[in-house]
């Protein structure tokens, strides 16, 4: 699965294309196929209570068919693409399908890899942030895109070196 595309190649109407990148941006998108999976196991449970329901004819089938299908929509709107993350000289950009916010370097520490015990027993990616007025936070990155906790982590952290760097240097602090 490809997760690192050059902006060169983003189609000029692409979803992620929202504002002008320089050339060391990089988007990834969210790892999808869980989505996938979790569609057509939902599917076919809707099927099966449809058939249930119309054979039944009670309400509480209908309602509970009706919560399937707004469990197929939440997978739609995960499966088409509305799920990426941005890195960029401003900062790390984590667009969902119902938000965008961004990370800018100047707020970040750094990156720590913890459990996720609400998602099973598995790895994510934490941005240790400071803020003045609540100190310091985690806020956990919503998909590991792809490449796994570590080597998303490994990642950021290279490109957070690089772009510091390269702005105290515009700066002229160094």
């Amino acid at each position: 699965m490809r997760w690192d595309i050059p902006p060169s190649e983003i189609p000029e109407r692409h979803r992620a294309n929202t504002h002008p990148r320089d050339s060391n941006s990089h988007i990834m998108e969210a790892f999808r196929e869980k989505y996938v999976l979790m569609f057509l196991v939902i599917l076919l449970v809707t099927i099966g209570m449809v058939g249930f329901a119309l054979e039944e004819g009670g309400l509480k089938y209908w309602l509970l068919v009706a919560l399937l299908i707004l469990c197929l929509v939440y997978c739609i709107v995960h499966m088409v693409g509305s799920s990426y993350l941005v890195v960029d000289s401003d900062g790390i950009t984590v667009r969902t399908p119902f938000s965008s916010k961004l990370y800018e370097w100047i707020d970040i520490e750094g990156f720590e890899i913890g459990l996720d015990l609400n998602d099973g027993i598995s790895e994510r990616v934490y941005i240790r942030l400071t803020d003045p007025y609540r100190g310091q936070l985690e806020v956990p990155l919503p998909d590991s895109y792809g490449v796994g906790a570590k080597k998303l982590a490994d990642f950021l952290r290279k490109r957070r070196e690089h772009f510091t760097t390269r702005s105290k240097y515009k700066q002229g602090f160094l």
